[in-house]
């Protein structure tokens, strides 16, 4: 799909969008579904994403829109850490042993459940600690 039949499609939605009602249960809900995207990594294409936020903050206003541009912004700036993080264990020819993708994200941004503790095996451990230690000499 080209960016402007994406533009077009976007806009079709806003359209819509406007005869809700309740525009607050569709922001908890399409919060929902951004962050499980974004965190999973399922975005077919993070413009789109971007564009969708910038409708919705014309139509709405800034506060209607700001967890959702802090929760796009957390994670450009989270792979920004894994690519900073990726580079420090080559450069400390380390490994990890472990693939993973470390995300920071801002707590009252995101609609996630209490923080669960992950199980304790020494790997992930080993690997928290290590990106923990390159996270706090930045």
């Amino acid at each position: 799909m080209s960016d402007t039949e994406v533009d077009q499609q976007l806009s079709k939605a806003i359209v819509i969008f406007r005869y809700i009602e309740d525009k607050d249960v569709f922001q908890k809900y399409y919060s929902k579904m951004l962050a499980s995207r974004l965190i999973l990594g399922f975005s077919v294409a993070m413009d789109a994403e971007e564009a969708m936020i910038n409708k919705l903050k014309q139509a709405c206003g800034y506060e209607f829109t700001s967890k959702l541009s802090r929760m796009f912004t957390d994670i450009g700036l989270s792979n920004e850490l894994a690519d900073k993080f990726n580079k420090h264990l080559e450069s400390a020819h380390k490994s990890v042993h472990v693939s993973m993708q470390p995300l920071v994200l801002q707590a009252g941004s995101w609609p996630l459940s209490a923080p669960q503790e992950v199980g304790s095996s020494t790997k992930y451990v080993a690997c928290q600690r290590t990106v923990e230690k390159c996270w706090s000499s930045k």
